[in-house]
């Protein structure tokens, strides 16, 4: 009888021990679960796409000659981003950009910039990042700061992509796109000529994807400017990819 109580009570100890030990593997692998979430947040990556028409370029050099070249330089080959994160996308096409957004990247003549406004939203705020002709676009990939970028696709394609952490890891944005060959209003974005609305493409960054709009050919406008260099301002296609 002694004999039989004593294996009992191995018997119970040996199966709380084994609790224990499934308990502990559990919390284990919990443990590992949630650091690799929070690491896959940590290193999301969003690559931005801006491709023209296929009979023209990512245009980086500047022809055009407007008054003194050291003032009033409006005629000059733009393509902006804006990165709006408050709610409001109309933003970054609202008066070529002037409305309040969150970050914005962009090229000028070929000279890749990028501002991120802070968490306040507003230029100026004391929390703003502001990097200004990081470099010069080319056909290979150059990295700084952890902003990548060139050009793709027959130079039709400017692609940048920068990890989220430096927009403040946002749990969504609206994504507008502007092609202009001057600095007062746009040429062409998404949607119907220059001003259409809605414009923009909306991406959930907590999901891995690629979004993307088209933009007819053809629909941009174009100011009285020589050389004609309209269809390097011609957007037909816009992306943005969580990674």
């Amino acid at each position: 009888m002694k004999n039989a109580n004593k294996m009992n009570i191995r018997s119970l100890n040996d199966q709380k021990t084994f609790i224990k030990k499934i308990f502990a593997l559990c919390m284990v692998i919990s443990f590992m679960l949630i650091s690799c979430n929070k690491e896959e947040s940590i290193s999301l990556t969003a690559t931005f796409r801006f491709t023209v028409n296929s009979g023209g370029i990512i245009q980086t050099d500047d022809p055009w000659i407007t008054g003194n070249i050291h003032q009033n330089e409006w005629a000059k080959p733009i393509y902006r981003i804006w990165i709006d994160m408050n709610g409001n996308p109309n933003d970054g096409p609202y008066d070529n950009g002037l409305g309040p957004k969150q970050a914005e990247v962009w090229l000028d003549t070929g000279n890749l910039s990028f501002v991120w406004y802070g968490t306040d939203g507003t230029p100026g705020g004391g929390d703003d990042d502001q990097r200004i002709n990081i470099f010069k676009i080319s056909n290979s990939t150059q990295e700084k700061g952890g902003i990548e970028a060139l050009l793709t696709n027959n130079n039709t394609t400017f692609e940048v992509t920068l990890p989220l952490s430096l927009i403040g890891n946002p749990s969504s944005m609206d994504v507008s796109f502007m092609a202009s060959p001057w600095t007062s209003s746009a040429s062409d974005n998404l949607g119907t000529g220059a001003n259409d609305t809605p414009c923009w493409i909306t991406v959930d960054t907590n999901k891995k994807d690629t979004y993307f709009d088209n933009d007819a050919a053809g629909d941009n406008y174009w100011p009285a400017l020589s050389p004609n260099r309209q269809i390097n301002f011609d957007l037909v296609k816009a992306e943005v990819i969580i990674n």
